[in-house]
């Protein structure tokens, strides 16, 4: 949950609950953003995959972690057009620069 946390914080006031962008909305390519673009979503995926092996069983595991993910998954396509047509290639070279949720990974 710190890395959670600690992206959230880094937004500051462009941190929102729905997909929405500000008059004054920048693009954040600090911090935790510089390795990946999504961090409160791969903070929060480790925490509910943590949990699941907490249970010490792999089925737990993954009801646990598996709809969390789609879920977070659909809503990374719809932020990532959405910042896209907002910041066009500025955001496209941020996308290639860096990965969605795990460094070097996806």
């Amino acid at each position: 949950m710190a890395v959670r946390w600690t992206a959230i914080y880094q937004l500051k006031h462009f941190f929102t609950v729905n997909v929405a962008l500000s008059k004054d909305h920048e693009l954040i390519q600090t911090g935790l953003y510089r390795f990946i673009r999504h961090p409160s979503y791969s903070g929060a995926l480790i925490s509910f995959f943590g949990l699941g092996v907490a249970f010490a069983n792999p089925l737990s595991t993954f009801a646990i972690s598996m709809p969390i993910f789609l879920v977070f998954r659909f809503r990374i396509v719809v932020e990532e057009t959405v910042l896209l047509e907002h910041f066009g290639s500025a955001h496209s070279d941020y996308c290639t620069n860096t990965s969605r949720l795990l460094p070097g990974v996806w």
